[in-house]
């Protein structure tokens, strides 16, 4: 008898718990684009579901997979076989201008996706924001200095375009970084770098 009056006690107070478990859990699928339509967004390819599934549990990671899509879709369509003359300036633009707002989206819900830093950088500078493209490039050497996923990508982008920035301290020591983690861990992309932006070379040639 004193045993199932425990045991009802039990079970009793463990209700509210569990309700409240339930309501939690509730509320946290509601926060994500798997769970809640309001929240997903349209892909390039038309469908709101990035090719990172898990990505759909989790907004920040959703809305950079969709920029990605974006920021990467015309370059993908050339390699599946579209024939060039039939691409058109602006859909590259609009394509590049949903990456900006998707990128920008994912850094609401987390700032410190250094990919997605660099992802706008590259936007920006499509979009004709070279001021914005910059900052953007900045932070992502503040997150990652010493990125090994981003190291070649920073130095192809300083490389690429040098218009709307002035040669400043911050952006030497991150070549003189991007260079020194090369060297390490991609020494093949030095060759690269040597014949297409020598001048980035002799920058980083002290981080030998």
């Amino acid at each position: 008898m004193v045993r199932s009056r425990h045991s009802r006690f039990a079970a009793a107070a463990s209700l509210p718990v569990l309700v409240f478990a339930v309501v939690q859990a509730s509320a946290t699928l509601q926060d994500t684009p798997a769970f809640n339509r309001d929240l997903q967004v349209q892909g390039p390819g038309g469908a709101p579901r990035p090719l990172l599934t898990r990505a759909m549990y989790d907004q920040g990671e959703y809305y950079y997979q969709t920029a990605f899509a974006y920021a990467n879709y015309t370059a993908s369509l050339l390699l599946k076989g579209m024939d060039p003359t039939d691409l058109t300036v602006e859909d590259m633009r609009e394509r590049s201008r949903l990456a900006r707002i998707n990128g920008e989206r994912s850094l609401e819900h987390n700032p410190g996706n250094v990919h997605a830093w660099m992802l706008l950088a590259s936007t920006f500078r499509s979009t004709g924001e070279p001021e914005r493209a910059w900052d953007a490039m900045r932070i992502s050497t503040e997150l990652a200095p010493y990125s090994t996923s981003l190291a070649y990508r920073r130095i192809l982008f300083v490389g690429g375009d040098r218009s709307g920035i002035e040669q400043g301290e911050w952006l030497e020591a991150a070549i003189e970084r991007d260079i020194r983690v090369l060297r390490n861990f991609q020494p093949r992309t030095i060759g690269v770098i040597e014949s297409r932006y020598p001048d980035l070379l002799s920058i980083g040639e002290d981080a030998q």
